[in-house]
C-alpha cells in the first residue's frame, strides 16, 4: 500500500512536471514571437524615421525656395513700382505685372507642394496661372 501511494505521488509529480515543462515551452514560444514583433517594429520605426527625415528635408528646401521667390517678388514689385514711375510707356508696366503674376502663381504652386510634402494637406489641383 505504501508502494502504491509512492507510485501515485510519482505519477502526479511527473504529470505536474510535464505540465510545467509545457507552460515553459509555451512561454518561450511567446517570448520568441514578441521578440520577432519587436524587431519588426524597430525596423518599421527606423524606416519611418528615415522617410520623415527626407520629407522634412524636402519641406525645408521648399521653404527656402519659397522665401527666395518671395524676396524676388518683393524686389520685382519694388522695381516695377520704381520703373513704372520713371517710364512713360505702358508696355513695360504690363510686362512687369505679368512677371509679378507669374511669380505669385509659382509661389502658390510651391506652397501647395510644400503642404502636400508634409502629408497634412489633401492633394489638390494647383490653381491655374492668371
Amino acid at each position: 500500500q505504501r508502494l502504491q501511494a509512492a507510485e501515485d505521488r510519482a505519477r502526479r509529480a511527473e504529470a505536474e512536471l510535464a505540465a510545467v515543462q509545457e507552460r515553459e515551452a509555451a512561454a518561450e514560444r511567446e517570448r520568441d514571437a514578441v521578440r520577432r514583433q519587436l524587431d519588426d517594429n524597430e525596423r518599421l520605426i527606423a524606416g519611418l524615421t528615415r522617410q520623415l527625415d527626407a520629407v522634412n528635408a524636402q519641406r525645408e528646401a521648399g521653404e527656402r525656395r519659397c522665401r527666395a521667390l518671395e524676396n524676388a517678388l518683393q524686389a520685382a514689385q519694388a522695381q516695377s513700382g520704381a520703373g513704372a514711375q520713371a517710364e512713360d510707356g505702358v508696355d513695360e508696366g504690363v510686362d512687369h505685372q505679368g512677371t509679378v503674376a507669374q511669380l505669385l502663381a509659382r509661389i502658390v504652386d510651391l506652397e501647395t507642394t510644400l503642404l502636400q510634402a508634409t502629408h497634412f494637406a489633401p492633394t489638390q489641383d494647383p490653381p491655374s496661372a492668371a
